[in-house]
C-alpha cells in the first residue's frame, strides 16, 4: 500500500475550487466600512436622572451604666446619629 499522488484532473479540480472560493473569502477586505450609527435623539420630555446612590439617616440609642462602676439601677441614655451612603 503506497501513497498515490493526485492526478492532473484532481489538481485542476482543486485549483478551480480555490479560484471559486477565494474571492468570496477575500471580499470582506474590499468592503467599505459601515457608517457610524446616528447619535441618540434627545427625549421629547425631560426625565430627571436616576440617582445612583442612597443616603440612609437613622439613630441609635443605648442604655449604659451612668459611669464606670455605677450600680445596675443607675443608667445613662445616649444616642448616636447614623449616616450611611
Amino acid at each position: 500500500m503506497g501513497q498515490r499522488g493526485m492526478t492532473f484532473a484532481e489538481w485542476c479540480s482543486a485549483v478551480a475550487v480555490v479560484f471559486v472560493v477565494a474571492p468570496g473569502i477575500a471580499a470582506a477586505a474590499d468592503l467599505s466600512p459601515e457608517a457610524p450609527p446616528p447619535p441618540p435623539a434627545a427625549p421629547a420630555t425631560y426625565a430627571p436622572p436616576v440617582p445612583d446612590w442612597i443616603v440612609t439617616v437613622g439613630g441609635e440609642s443605648q442604655a449604659i451604666p451612668a459611669w464606670p462602676g455605677a450600680p445596675t439601677s443607675e443608667y445613662g441614655l445616649t444616642g448616636f446619629p447614623l449616616f450611611a451612603l
